[in-house]
């Protein structure tokens, strides 16, 4: 019995070599080729229907989709807002209150004083009218004990007590798209085309709106040092979720992957072309978008794999 030149490189296999896997880059056997084979295959259905799942999510995108979730945020921080200016409203009130109480004393000394002042004024114009004599110096000193009352009065009433609101300005909120930043590529497909580039999407379903009330927090950093009741506001996010790299390439032996950028005739770009070690491609499920399909074999000499 002649001796074998080349033997299976993979598991320890023992049998002769029938072909050199180019993925691999080792000899292996008829039976490990059909195995590499059965692999390729199996893999190509489940990626067709990640691709057919992400085709449809691209053509049901839409800006209504993108502008739900921040008009979701604005919405909710306008409920978290009126929901805090009334918290402040009323302790405000609470404050005003208290304070009232706590100078009621100085109000009652000074409103006592006052009106004594000002009987002292009375009876000396009632004793003017009497007498039906009064000098200009008489009637002007009369004249300013009377706007020193009034005066006094104004300012009792401007320091007893005092509301200092802040308005809230239009930079409080900003909004803005990072899509008009120079560091993002627009055209990244055009620059690298690559396979994780289609497929590292999420199949999350789109955000959805919650609006109520947050629980209250302090503001004594924002509104001074009276705690209050501040409002946090979140929005339930849907967004982009895990990519498909469960097929890494090393276990796809000749599968290849091509991408071209958009055209008129396919707007959304990336024609992919796919190429397989097998006779007869495989069928690559129900695809209903403007993204073409193409497969295409390919073949090196002296080799199956």
């Amino acid at each position: 019995m002649s001796e074998v030149k080349k033997r299976c490189q993979l598991n320890d296999c023992n049998r002769a070599a029938s072909t050199y896997c180019f993925c691999c880059n080792k000899n292996v056997c008829t039976r490990h080729f059909a195995e590499h084979i059965d692999a390729v295959k199996a893999q190509i259905d489940p990626l067709a229907n990640e691709i057919n799942t992400m085709v449809e999510k691209i053509q049901g995108l839409t800006i209504e989709q993108l502008s739900e979730k921040p008009l979701c945020e604005l919405r909710q921080w306008q409920i978290d807002m009126h929901q805090l200016i009334d918290e402040i409203f009323f302790a405000k009130c609470k404050e005003i209150e208290d304070l009232a109480r706590k100078n009621q004393e100085k109000f009652v000394e000074h409103k006592k004083q006052q009106f004594e002042i000002i009987m002292k004024i009375q009876d000396d114009v009632k004793q003017l009218v009497e007498d039906g004599d009064a000098t200009f110096e008489q009637i002007q000193l009369l004249k300013n004990q009377l706007a020193s009352v009034e005066t006094n009065l104004a300012s009792f009433r401007n320091n007893f007590l005092a509301v200092n609101a802040r308005v809230f300005a239009q930079g409080l909120v900003t909004v803005l798209s990072n899509l008009n930043k120079p560091s993002i590529n627009q055209n990244q497909w055009t620059n690298q085309p690559q396979l994780g580039n289609l497929i590292s999407m999420s199949t999350n379903a789109p955000p959805s709106c919650e609006f109520g009330l947050r629980e209250p927090i302090s503001t004594t950093s924002i509104f001074g040092t009276h705690p209050q009741q501040s409002a946090s506001f979140s929005s339930p996010a849907g967004g982009f979720g895990p990519s498909l790299s469960q097929f890494p390439s090393s276990t796809i032996p000749t599968f290849h992957v091509g991408a071209t950028p958009p055209t008129s005739s396919s707007p959304f770009g990336q024609e992919l072309v796919f190429g397989t070690s097998t006779k007869n491609p495989l069928p690559f499920g129900n695809v209903q978008s403007n993204i073409s399909f193409q497969f295409k074999k390919k073949t090196k000499k002296n080799s199956k794999s």
